[in-house]
């Protein structure tokens, strides 16, 4: 999909978002088009890999996103040192000599020793609570906004059409311009009630 999107016609922009290092765990770059911008610039959206694209194998590369969310993550800041230490003695104390296991079985206990020591030592990480809507939205807004995708998605498709109608892509544009400025207005509008109201509120409690 193309990055910049105007009515004169669009364009794909080549942008270097990383360095050589850290482009190579680059992957799932896409370019949002189902998403309204109030802009003629698309967002572009990516993400980055804790393991370069070339060292992961076809499974583990084809379930990273369900491996990423499954991997647990650990409070380093809150790391207990002495705790760690008497874990790491204890599951030592639970594994046999190396000779009387398998390299796989070796791997996999050792994994559940490391496992056990952060558990003993350090509280997961938790998820982070969902994002809330900004202080400004409102339900008009929201419709508002699905009037303008709307608007924006059938002047899109109009384009595509071949033969080319100038006319109808005409109108359909203007639709959609007229549609996305009365939704910066009303977001205008609600950022400044909100602002008044805040303001009146301070004044009232400290006069």
């Amino acid at each position: 999909d193309k990055f910049c999107v105007r009515r004169s016609g669009g364009s794909v922009v080549d942008v270097s978002f990383a360095t050589p290092t850290i482009a190579r765990r680059v992957e799932g770059w896409r370019v949002e088009a189902g998403v309204e911008t109030l802009s003629d610039h698309r967002y572009i959206r990516f993400e980055v890999s804790a393991t370069p694209a070339g060292r992961r194998s076809p499974a583990s590369s084809s379930s990273s996103s369900r491996e990423r969310s499954r991997f647990p993550r650990w409070a380093l800041s809150r790391l207990n040192r002495e705790l760690a230490e008497e874990a790491a003695v204890v599951g030592r104390w639970s594994l046999p000599g190396s000779a009387e296991l398998g390299v796989d079985e070796g791997a996999s206990r050792f994994g559940d020793v490391l496992h056990n020591v952060c558990r003993a030592a350090m509280p997961p990480v938790g998820r982070p609570p969902p994002r809330g809507a900004v202080y400004w939205w409102s339900d008009h807004i929201s419709d508002l906004r699905v009037a303008c995708n709307g608007a924006r998605r059938a002047y899109t498709r109009s384009r595509r059409r071949r033969p080319q109608d100038e006319e109808r892509d005409g109108r359909l544009n203007r639709v959609y311009v007229a549609k996305k400025l009365i939704l910066q207005q009303a977001i205008c509008r609600a950022n400044i009630t909100d602002y008044s109201n805040e303001s009146l509120s301070l004044t009232q409690t400290h006069p």
